[in-house]
């Protein structure tokens, strides 16, 4: 497999410098795969891609029971 190339190559090298993309995934207690998104770059912390989601918001709201 081939690293990517171009201008902004580099932001997809993770702290471990190989290439990779980020994918979250949230899932219920049964399983149920209930948001996920793999738009971001290797080298974004996980903590950024959780503030900048509506899971995020979601909970904050109190809208998943208890």
């Amino acid at each position: 497999m081939l690293p990517p190339s171009g201008d902004n190559a580099e932001v997809f090298q993770n702290r471990k410098d190989y290439f990779s993309i980020n994918v979250r995934v949230v899932g219920d207690a049964n399983l149920k795969i209930m948001n996920i998104v793999s738009r971001w770059p290797g080298s974004v912390h996980d903590i950024t891609i959780f503030n900048s989601s509506n899971i995020r918001a979601r909970l904050e709201n109190n809208e998943f029971r208890p």
